[in-house]
């Protein structure tokens, strides 16, 4: 087994990437572990904060690059004003991810354990809690599973996947909104959302298909693709072996005859001169099951 502790080549790394280290301190860390590989990301900012994580042997599937940097405290992020919350010392941070197949934030296979070591930690920690950034419903939620050491001033917690997190004075509360929340965010036709389980969906007509393979998600090559609670993917119905096409979608029937989706429903192109408008566009090719379903 592989051991690898990055501490000291942590500095040479940064440096490659062009990241200043200057008074210990810098705006961001990036370093790749392998599978087979454990290991300890370290960073100190403003030299206020250091954070480390530690990524066991089998955290991750392939070769994949960690970065964990400081996000900006601005006001669309920070809690709503009222809510009786803040961030302590105004400090956010985010762990994100990139594997060798260039996937983005996927699940851990193990759980990584991070510990925040922050000067000015208040010694009565009672109505402190770590709390993560759900993006698609702009609100902050505690994890629950958190230890803090008043006495050393810090706290450790767990990851099951890459977030936005900080430690907040929240009273306890389970969810804290942030400024900017106005309900739960909808997501249009051919957006990508993937659940803590990893799996991935595409939104159209304001349902979700599951999808099934690496080369139907190769189609939607360059997408992003948003991590979302499960609560935001039940949201949505799910079709059941039926693909979920977009309006405007060109399909094709056993019969040869061409239709265009319009609010779900499939409506014949009777004229060249109709078709004809939607010339270079893909048509795709149903079953009769598949066509019946439009």
């Amino acid at each position: 087994m592989k051991k690898n502790y990055l501490l000291g080549s942590l500095a040479i790394l940064a440096i490659l990437a062009g990241f200043s280290l200057g008074n210990g301190a810098s705006a961001s860390t990036s370093v790749t572990f392998s599978p087979s590989q454990e290991g300890t990301i370290r960073e100190s900012f403003d030299q206020q904060a250091v954070v480390e994580v530690f990524a066991p042997v089998g955290a991750v599937s392939l070769q994949t690059t960690f970065n964990l940097r400081l996000v900006a405290a601005t006001e669309d992020i920070l809690p709503l004003a009222g809510s009786n919350a803040f961030v302590l010392s105004n400090k956010i941070y985010s762990l994100e991810t990139t594997d060798a197949l260039n996937r983005k934030d996927l699940n851990f296979n193990k759980n990584l354990t991070v510990t925040i070591s922050m000067v000015g930690m208040p010694g009565d920690t009672s109505s402190l809690g770590v709390y993560y950034f759900n993006e698609p419903t702009r609100e902050w939620k505690i994890i629950s599973e958190s230890s803090f050491s008043p006495a050393k001033g810090r706290v450790n917690f767990g990851l099951s996947r890459p977030t936005t997190f900080a430690i907040i004075s929240g009273e306890g509360q389970a969810t804290i909104r942030s400024s900017q929340v106005l309900g739960a965010k909808e997501y249009g036709n051919g957006s990508l959302l993937r659940g803590a389980d990893g799996r991935i969906y595409v939104i159209a007509n304001g349902q979700k298909q599951r999808i099934m393979n690496l080369k139907e998600l190769n189609s939607y090559a360059g997408r992003t693709i948003y991590k979302v609670d499960n609560s935001v993917l039940a949201s949505y119905p799910e079709v059941l072996g039926v693909k979920v096409l977009a309006n405007g979608t060109l399909i094709r029937g056993t019969d040869y005859k061409i239709y265009i989706i319009v609010n779900g429903k499939k409506q014949p192109l009777r004229t060249l001169a109709e078709l004809q408008k939607y010339s270079g566009q893909k048509i795709y090719n149903l079953s009769d099951a598949e066509m019946a379903s439009y």
